[in-house]
């Protein structure tokens, strides 16, 4: 037992002690989801633990362990990799600090990371007219009740960004070690997520509800992350992409949903964020 902590903990990462945490991460994932599953859905307590949910301790508790297991552990690993620096996690905050002191931590200095700056904003807003043609054209086509589509303010659509793109950012950390073709390391990015939502059976459930648009849209999110992330290195601005992406794209299914008539059932429609 202890050669076996002195493996893991040792200073250099490799593709086995990567894929170990992978395989942690997701097992963790698919007990919580599934358990959180049977005691919102199942049992006779189902209305006592949903009431606990709704409250602010509970929505408190819930964030805090989802920061834990989306940022905390991926970041916990990315520190430890030469990856980190390649995005723009700071490995260090030890050195002078100037007025260029958070571009540095951003790893934003010089004229080459300028001219990266406004080809990630352009990159950007070309995912976003892609995303917006595409959500248009299924609202024009599937009529919804504006119902399904609840209000998502700025800082709620950026701390999704950053849930969610420094987990992928491990997966794709994993994925470049089995492979140095961009191509297929975006191939088994998509793969990974896929897979752990697949454990998750309140994503499996939405899929096939009034809320499946929001499942379809989280992976397409992922689409648009692993096509662009080859061109934009740097994860803080893939956050504020995916930010403006989903606050975006909640404004246009709000504005441009259909109202269905008022005998709709829309319990089925209620999800909690897993």
């Amino acid at each position: 037992m202890g050669d076996w902590l002195a493996w893991f903990f040792y200073a250099e990462l490799g593709r086995e002690k990567l894929a170990l945490g992978i395989l942690c991460m997701m097992t963790i994932y698919g007990l919580a989801t599934n358990l959180a599953w049977r005691l919102l859905h199942e049992g006779t307590a189902r209305r006592w633990v949903a009431a606990v949910a709704r409250s602010w301790p509970g929505r408190w508790l819930a964030q805090f362990l989802r920061f834990s297991y989306y940022v905390g552990i991926p970041l916990a690993v990315l520190w430890r990799s030469s990856f980190a620096a390649r995005m723009g996690i700071p490995t260090t905050y030890v050195g002078d600090w100037d007025g260029d002191a958070v571009l540095r931590v951003l790893a934003l200095v010089g004229v080459r990371n300028v001219a990266h700056v406004w080809s990630a904003m352009l990159t950007g807003v070309g995912g976003l007219c892609l995303l917006l043609v595409l959500e248009i054209w299924y609202l024009r086509t599937t009529p919804s009740p504006v119902n399904t589509f609840p209000s998502v303010p700025w800082w709620k659509a950026l701390r999704e960004a950053v849930f969610l793109q420094v987990n992928w950012a491990l997966y794709r950390l994993f994925a470049s070690t089995l492979t140095a073709e961009p191509r297929y390391a975006a191939f088994i990015t998509i793969v990974l997520v896929s897979f752990s939502w697949l454990l998750n059976p309140q994503r499996r459930h939405d899929l096939f509800t009034c809320r499946g648009y929001a499942v379809v849209q989280d992976w397409m999110f992922v689409l648009l992350t692993v096509l662009f992330a080859p061109k934009i290195v740097s994860l803080w601005l893939l956050m504020l992409m995916h930010g403006a992406w989903l606050w975006t794209s909640n404004r246009v299914w709000r504005r441009f949903s259909v109202h269905l008539p008022k005998q709709t059932d829309f319990r089925s429609c209620q999800s909690h964020t897993l």
